[in-house]
Parts: structure tokens; C-alpha cells; sequence
């Protein structure tokens, strides 16, 4: 990390690099507000999914699983586990993936 530092150090010495550094000391709060409602909205998200789906979905057992599943299901697939959730419960596995969805959604 002290390298990557380092490297933005020398990024002022160069005026079209010193925008990059520019940009992201502006974008530094803004960025750790989107972190932070990111990862409550996901933690949320955990947590309905744990307490509803939990004993009966092997992927979101836990609360520790179930996090490590949104944060999959957020970026890489949720096919599977939406599958399992959808064998279970299908009312409560279409009302928890539209919010999901619509919030995730780009």
C-alpha cells in the first residue's frame, strides 16, 4: 500500500497525472459514504435472507454465509441460491429478490 501511496506522490509532480490524484482525494468522501450505505444495505439484506431463509437454504445458514452469499449474489451470480430459495418459498424468495434486485441494479 505505501508503494501505491508513493506512486500517487509522484502522479503530482506530472499535471495531467495530478488530475488522477485530484479526482480521487474530491472522491475520497463520497466514496466512503457509498461504502457505508453499501454495506448496510447489504447487511439488511443478509439478515432478511438469513432470518427467512436460513434453515432451509444451505448458502445463508449462517449470518456469515448469508454476507458472503449477497455480496456474491451482488456481483458474480445469484442463480443458484435464488434456485434454493425458489424451492422453498417461492412468494418469499420473488418478494426478497425484486428490492434486491432494484437496489443492486445499475
Amino acid at each position: 500500500y505505501l508503494l501505491l501511496l508513493r506512486m500517487f506522490r509522484f502522479f503530482r509532480l506530472q499535471p495531467p497525472l495530478a488530475i488522477i490524484t485530484r479526482t480521487l482525494h474530491r472522491s475520497g468522501p463520497d466514496f466512503i459514504h457509498f461504502l457505508l450505505i453499501f454495506c448496510v444495505c447489504t447487511f439488511g439484506f443478509s439478515s432478511v435472507a438469513w432470518i427467512n431463509f436460513g434453515n432451509r437454504v444451505s448458502s445463508i445458514s449462517n449470518l456469515a454465509d448469508a454476507l458472503f452469499t449477497m455480496f456474491q449474489m451482488t456481483f458474480v451470480d445469484f442463480g443458484t441460491t435464488y434456485t434454493e430459495m425458489l424451492q422453498h418459498d417461492v412468494t418469499m424468495a420473488r418478494l426478497f429478490l425484486l428490492p434486491f434486485l432494484l437496489s443492486y441494479s445499475t
